[in-house]
């Protein structure tokens, strides 16, 4: 038997990475596991550090300390989305597929993912309960509400290619007072060492704002100040 570790990566101070760097390779070594050299990305002892990287389809940059979707990523679960938004009705394990490669993205797309697929997900829970056929029965996805997280899938993603690498305050925000958000624009007010501050973003000409609820709205304005906190 072999054991088998699938994609990892490890962030170290510079003063730290060298001997870091040998003792996580020694402890790899005593516990038998084997490196494929070729797909691995190491320092070069005395050449310069790596802030950008490729890990699981993300970029990893530590320069802006973000995660960061490629674009092809991207594209690629927009034209699942286009494609089965075209359909009234897929397969359960053929919509629970497309529904991981969604959830897959949730590290650059954060928790708003969860709540774009709410709909999807009930559809293929209650077909596959109810339904004989288990994973291949085919799920109804009709529905004006499985029908708007499709075509916000299919469009909005672009939008959200990065998140926050380190979960600690960046800024000196304090704390989110108020939201608001309307079909083109969201906005919040923030304070900022004791001072209140505005904050907005125009969303004038971006595709697939206006099929969102009021709620989604709401939610999206939280979100995008909350990310600009961090």
């Amino acid at each position: 038997m072999h054991a088998y570790m699938d994609d990892f990566g490890f962030f170290l101070r510079p003063e730290d990475a060298e001997w870091q760097r040998d003792f996580i390779l020694q402890t790899f070594e005593d516990l038998g596991l084997l490196l494929n050299d070729k797909k691995s990305q190491f320092h070069k002892r005395g050449g310069p550090f790596t802030q950008r990287l490729k890990l699981l389809g993300f970029w990893i940059d530590t320069s802006e300390d973000k995660f960061i979707c490629d674009p092809d990523r991207i594209a690629g679960a927009k034209s699942l989305a286009r494609e089965r938004s075209a359909r009234t009705r897929v397969s359960a394990r053929d919509l629970s597929r497309f529904l991981g490669k969604m959830q897959s993205l949730g590290l650059c797309l954060g928790k708003w993912v969860r709540l774009y697929t709410r709909h999807l997900y009930d559809a293929v829970e209650s077909s596959v309960e109810s339904r004989e056929g288990g994973w291949n029965s085919l799920v109804d996805i009709s529905s004006t509400e499985c029908k708007r997280e499709l075509s916000l899938l299919s469009k909005g993603l672009d939008l959200h290619r990065k998140s926050s690498l380190w979960n600690k305050p960046t800024r000196d925000w304090e704390a989110l007072v108020g939201q608001d958000a309307g079909g083109e624009a969201t906005g919040a007010w923030l304070r900022l060492r004791g001072e209140l501050r505005r904050w907005d973003t125009r969303r004038d000409g971006e595709a697939g704002y206006d099929d969102e609820s009021s709620v989604a709205r709401e939610l999206r304005a939280v979100l995008d100040a909350a990310k600009d906190m961090l």
